[in-house]
């Protein structure tokens, strides 16, 4: 089974009663995926199952992040979610941050700045360039293929016409059900394609 309350799409900023874009998935036994995660992401988790809940979510519960585009709007929620990971010692896996090769660059900038050394160790999360996932191209990482068949996920990308880098991506899931996730793009055929059958689209 899959739920899936969208956390709010309010777009480029948030307003009284919606914030900006993301959506949690939330798979069986305690696993979940974002898509997306705008800020105060997390404080819509407290809103939504109570802060101890989206604390132990985010420490443990969620597996992927997937950040579709370098636009503010869909991943400044994500420093949060970083910090709160880097204090919990017993994870059995690192979380897999599937994103545009800049937003890598630009926590690598804040890391160094900011002073938080363990934000982006090994053990907290594995950087997954959305390239690496184009629909066609074989997963060879030793780490997403531990995590996603963990969870029974095939992740997938397409290019998108939006920004630089830009991606859609259909989640498969060993069950049967798909989701396609186009994030800010523009129709495309490519996503159809790729997602054809799918249980959810989400825009």
């Amino acid at each position: 089974t899959i739920d899936h309350p969208s956390l709010s799409h309010v777009s480029s900023h948030p307003s009284k009663y919606r914030n900006v874009s993301s959506t949690f998935l939330e798979l069986s036994h305690g696993q979940s995926i974002l898509l997306d995660c705008g800020e105060s992401t997390f404080g819509q988790l407290c809103r939504s199952f109570g802060c101890s809940k989206a604390t132990q979510l985010a420490q443990q519960g969620i597996k992927i992040i997937v950040i579709s585009h370098i636009h503010a709007d869909h991943h400044l929620g994500l420093i949060k979610f970083l910090e709160l990971r880097s204090h919990e010692q017993t994870c059995a896996s690192p979380l897999l941050l599937i994103c545009p090769m800049q937003l890598m660059e630009w926590l690598v900038q804040y890391s160094s700045a900011s002073g938080h050394p363990n934000l982006l160790s090994p053990s907290v999360v594995h950087f997954v360039p959305l390239q690496s996932l184009l629909v066609g191209v074989e997963i060879t990482d030793k780490v997403v293929r531990q995590v996603c068949d963990a969870i029974g996920i095939r992740p997938q990308t397409v290019v998108m016409e939006h920004c630089f880098d830009s991606h859609g991506i259909v989640l498969t899931h060993s069950s049967g059900w798909r989701i396609a996730f186009s994030g800010d793009g523009r129709p495309s055929k490519q996503l159809i394609e790729a997602g054809k059958g799918s249980t959810l689209l989400s825009h």
